[in-house]
């Protein structure tokens, strides 16, 4: 365990049961700005800073990359000798160590009637399966799928109880055997197990007018774009599960005799 004060860096001496200051560190990472330090293997720490990443290497005492990031806030270990750096604005990029090129690239946004903008990036972890997953001030959970690079939202929903508890999240964790924890400004922690998935009741189709249904339904189908097609006693409808968004089409019994 390696401490930060005021004062630089110190660490706990086990044969002389005391905390003593690492004189090299601190002369090489000052109290000069950084906004976190993380751990990305037993020997290395990543720093970062409002405007680049510094890699430290306690072994050989040294700093084994250092790169120039504008508006970077978070970072976490991606391999054995990769490192992932996130911008508060949602560029993320996966950096290797030795080279110090970019092995990938990503960008994540907030969106609102077709105009994108900064998602207020806060902190971001490699998942035991392998994905980010970046907790965000605007867009809730973002998690980027490490084979197909797709960006994945998950934000709060109201009237789902199985949704994060909330949009505005600011951190986030990931344990060995999958389970995902995200803390809230206010609405507590959201739990889920990314290895485990469970079912989810769903229990009412919305519109984006606001429209409500949660009657009987007759059949379900799915396309080849992913969409669920489901016709119920006066409507179809059509049901994109990715953004949770669905469509009505209301159709009328035209019988004189009735009414």
């Amino acid at each position: 365990i390696i401490l930060f004060t005021a004062d630089g860096h110190f660490y706990f001496n086990e044969i002389k049961k005391q905390w003593e200051k690492i004189s090299w560190l601190s002369e090489t990472i000052n109290n000069n700005g950084f906004n976190t330090a993380v751990a990305v293997s037993k020997d290395r720490s990543v720093y970062v800073y409002e405007q680049k990443v510094t890699v430290v290497d306690y072994k050989i005492q040294k700093i084994i990359l250092e790169k120039d990031i504008p508006n970077a806030v978070t970072a976490c270990r991606y391999n054995d000798n990769a490192i992932a750096v996130a911008t508060r604005h949602g560029n993320v990029s996966v950096i290797d160590i030795t080279t110090q090129q970019d092995l990938k690239t990503y960008y994540i946004y907030n969106e609102n009637d077709g105009k994108k903008s900064s998602p207020r990036v806060t902190e971001m972890i490699k998942a035991s399966n392998g994905n980010l997953a970046i907790a965000t001030i605007l867009t809730g959970l973002n998690v980027i799928d490490s084979v197909t690079g797709s960006v994945n939202i998950y934000k709060h929903d109201p009237l789902n109880s199985a949704s994060v508890s909330a949009n505005v999240l600011y951190r986030v964790f990931c344990g060995k055997d999958g389970d995902l924890v995200v803390g809230t400004q206010s609405s507590g922690v959201s739990i889920c197990n990314i290895n485990n998935k469970t079912a989810v009741y769903k229990k009412i189709f919305r519109d984006t007018k606001g429209n409500i249904f949660d009657g009987h339904i007759n059949t379900m189908a799915e396309d080849k774009d992913g969409f669920l097609w489901i016709t119920a006693l006066d409507r179809l409808i059509r049901w994109d599960k990715k953004n949770n968004i669905s469509t009505f089409y209301q159709y009328f019994f035209n019988d004189p005799g009735l009414g």
